[in-house]
């Protein structure tokens, strides 16, 4: 990982972790009643969170995307871990406060990171 992100900033290192942190987050118990455990990959909402983060790492290495490309998969994944958050309060596990704080971290860097891209994009020459 240190060859990929040589030179990056600080921000995009943020995205990075808390995008992979969301991933493994649906994989982590997200409902625990008893003896019944429901791992995140078991619901959609985990099963959504999962493909979203992927998606948002995966875009993290296109060039040419603009600061608020990341927002997306971070409401989503915000989005996805509050629902189930709201709706199972009571029974909640690890894997849903995961994806929230995963999500929340993702989308206060890309907030951040506005002012660090936004200049470079505009100054670089048109394709």
């Amino acid at each position: 990982m240190q060859i990929i992100f040589n030179g990056a900033t600080t921000h995009t290192k943020v995205m990075a972790a808390a995008a992979g942190g969301a991933a493994v987050a649906a994989l982590l118990p997200w409902v625990s009643i008893l003896w019944i455990t429901i791992y995140g990959i078991q619901t959609d909402w985990g099963k959504i969170s999962l493909v979203s983060a992927v998606a948002g790492f995966g875009a993290l290495f296109v060039a040419r995307l603009p600061w608020y490309a990341q927002l997306v998969p971070a409401a989503i994944v915000i989005g996805c871990g509050g629902y189930v958050f709201v709706r199972a309060s009571n029974v909640a596990s690890m894997g849903v406060y995961l994806t929230l704080f995963c999500g929340v971290a993702w989308f206060v860097a890309a907030l951040k990171s506005r002012r660090v891209i936004a200049p470079a994009f505009r100054d670089a020459p048109a394709p």
